[in-house]
């Protein structure tokens, strides 16, 4: 078949030398190599070719068609190719962004069953499937099929019969221990089931629904606080007070005389707890919008708890935890002293607001805002704190012998067992996921420096990242960041235009950010083509980080050769 030039324009197509290309061949060569990618582009499926392989790196092949074009190709497979050979080729399929050709001899088959066979034997192996199915494995990362490379692997197979060779090479490829706990960490990797957020969601919702009953909150409450959100005020002291107050009356509201319970009433002809300014401050601090608050603040009153007092306990709270912890003592103690009685108190404890306060407290501990994004410190103390927390939380438990504490503490223990695996990751490479709490809802970021740690002392001048943000507004959102000497360049990565103008309308803000700190900035907007299954595609930080290349999912040509 004769391929003729044409005038296909490529976003990304590679270019390289020959075997030992002298330097001044080099220039011909990349010109040969992009007309040859250029050509086969425009070839229809069925369609086939002959070429003569000129050199063989790995598994990228450099193909030397008709009238001396050059094609390189990437193996799908290892097989044993020798320069020279010359072997037919069947384009497979041409889609829009990926041209995919095999090869059509009737012997290829036999040819990698050779390769293999021939690297079984002199490593003294038997041909067997399981054998056979590493050394193919082992070929196909690029990493060697010696006999210790080949029995770590097997011993790990049998080990863990039910962890696919792949899964297994692919973890030693990238230095992890293999585990039990490793294993199912780097699978939620490979099916984008790994996102700390969506598991820190899951948890707050099991401790809120088990902080229903009184005896149980004050329990949980006590597992989830650190030292800053112990309750401050005496709840036994503002309860006598009230009671002074209001002569032998416990509340203003309530026309009960002393020692009488309190029921909870309809307050609504009430004047607001408090004005709009402080709605608005308390909202914010407390992690609520500002109906849930107002609910909350409704609910203490329909129970005749007056505006001073509730002012005083939002005034006095530091934390939401904190808040959580003086509301729980105060109306557990109304209770105690027999001010309102037992079902009233369950009704607020279980009431949305109260499950919103606690839900709002549980977030607080298990997410960062994006002010404190900014100091690493930040992101090592909140997975440290929860680390603990979910010590905490097995201890308690243990004690506990219902279907509900052995599902925490099994939820604890799967929450461990993820930061666990995030150090074994940030151990090879700087990596960090970071939950982010954000008006618009809890959102999932992840962070990767393209920099292993042990070259990090050899190179500073240049350093990149990769940032991987699922937004509100912007939906999946990847930002490539290079830095070198003083002049930062972004890439932003985007599905649809929508979010393309979102960005470029902010991007004077980041511009001028950069420049306070001494930098200078360069910017580019990229829409890349939308992922068709986005529930269980990895992001291009997994990726990256997997060996995957960010600009793959850009509109480009690439050649696979499939054995």
């Amino acid at each position: 078949m004769n391929i003729d030039n044409g005038n296909l324009q490529f976003n990304r197509y590679q270019t390289g030398t020959i075997g030992n290309a002298r330097p001044e061949n080099v220039a011909a060569n990349n010109t040969q190599t992009a007309s040859g990618n250029a050509a086969l582009a425009q070839a229809q499926e069925g369609q086939t070719f002959t070429g003569r392989i000129v050199d063989v790196n790995g598994s990228q092949v450099t193909i030397q068609m008709d009238g001396n074009m050059m094609l390189q190709a990437r193996m799908a497979e290892a097989v044993n190719l020798n320069m020279g050979d010359t072997i037919a080729f069947l384009v497979k399929e041409n889609s829009e962004n990926t041209v995919m050709i095999q090869p059509i001899a009737s012997d290829m088959q036999a040819m990698k069953d050779q390769t293999i066979f021939d690297l079984l034997e002199k490593n003294q192996l038997s041909p067997s499937d399981k054998n056979y199915q590493i050394a193919e494995t082992l070929l196909n990362e690029n990493m060697p099929v010696d006999r210790a490379s080949m029995q770590k692997v097997l011993q790990q197979a049998y080990k863990y019969p039910d962890t696919p060779i792949q899964t297994l090479v692919s973890m030693n490829k990238m230095q992890l221990p293999v585990t039990e706990q490793t294993i199912a960490g780097f699978e939620q990797y490979q099916t984008n089931q790994h996102a700390m957020m969506q598991a820190l969601s899951g948890m707050t919702e099991e401790l809120t629904a088990y902080m229903s009953e009184p005896d149980s909150m004050r329990e949980m409450l006590q597992v989830l606080s650190d030292a800053q959100d112990l309750p401050v005020l005496d709840a036994d002291a503002m309860l006598q007070e009230l009671e002074q107050t209001t002569c032998d009356v416990m509340f203003a509201q309530g026309a009960v005389s002393a020692g009488d319970q309190l029921q909870a009433t309809d307050m609504t002809g009430n004047p607001p707890v408090l004005s709009a300014e402080q709605l608005t401050t308390y909202a914010e601090k407390f992690g609520m919008t500002e109906e849930q608050l107002t609910g909350l603040t409704k609910q203490l009153q329909d129970m005749h708890f007056d505006a001073q007092t509730i002012q005083t306990v939002l005034a006095k709270s530091d934390t939401t935890m904190q808040l959580a912890n003086h509301l729980q003592a105060l109306v557990a103690g109304a209770a105690d002293k027999s001010m309102i009685n037992a079902e009233t108190m369950k009704e607020f404890f279980t009431s949305d607001g109260m499950k919103e306060l606690l839900a709002a407290a549980v977030k607080e501990k298990f997410t960062l805002n994006p002010e404190k994004m900014q100091n690493p410190q930040e992101v090592s103390d909140l997975y440290k704190g929860i680390y603990e927390k979910m010590d905490r939380l097995m201890q308690q438990m243990s004690s506990h012998t219902g279907s509900s504490g052995e599902h925490l503490s099994e939820s604890a223990k799967g929450m461990q067992e993820r930061i666990d695996f995030l150090q074994n990751l940030s151990n090879l490479f700087p990596y960090a996921q970071i939950p982010v709490r954000m008006e618009g809802g809890d959102r999932n970021a992840d962070l990767f420096v393209y920099m292993n740690k042990k070259r990090m002392q050899e190179k500073k001048e240049d350093v990149s990242a990769l940032l991987h943000l699922d937004m509100e507004y912007l939906g999946p959102t990847d930002v490539h960041v290079s830095l070198r000497g003083t002049m930062v360049h972004t890439k932003f990565y985007v599905e649809d235009e929508e979010s393309a103008k979102i960005i470029d309308a902010h991007m004077t803000q980041l511009e001028q950010a950069i420049a306070e700190n001494g930098y200078s900035l360069t910017n580019e907007v990229i829409m890349r083509e939308p992922t068709l299954h986005p529930d269980t595609e990895k992001n291009a930080v997994v990726k990256e980080m997997f060996g995957d290349d960010i600009e793959k999912s850009v509109k480009r040509y690439s050649f696979d050769v499939r054995m």
